[in-house]
């Protein structure tokens, strides 16, 4: 695995308008460096034909729409104020 060199991470600090200090960058290269160990060592894993195993959600199931038959009459009921066929209900808010 190819590391980063601090003027690596100086030369995209600057692409990035941010200013590093040289220790900075140190530090920051020797940190990046430590993260892509950590993915290597992963890389190693499946190379070797281990099985790498993921855990998933089980996938939501959704309930079928079935229409059904409603009585108006006691839709209406329920609303303290209703004309014509048009219920209003207090506010919420």
């Amino acid at each position: 695995m190819t590391e980063l060199s601090s003027e690596a991470v100086l030369h995209v600090a600057e692409i990035s308008r941010l200013k590093l200090s040289e220790a900075e960058a140190q530090e920051l290269a020797k940190e990046l460096n430590q993260i892509l160990s950590e993915f290597s060592k992963i890389s190693e894993i499946r190379e070797k034909g281990s099985e790498v195993h993921y855990i998933r959600r089980p996938k939501t199931q959704l309930r079928k729409d079935e229409p059904s038959k409603t009585d108006a009459a006691l839709l209406v009921e329920g609303f303290s104020e209703s004309e014509e066929g048009f219920m209003s209900a207090p506010k919420s808010l």
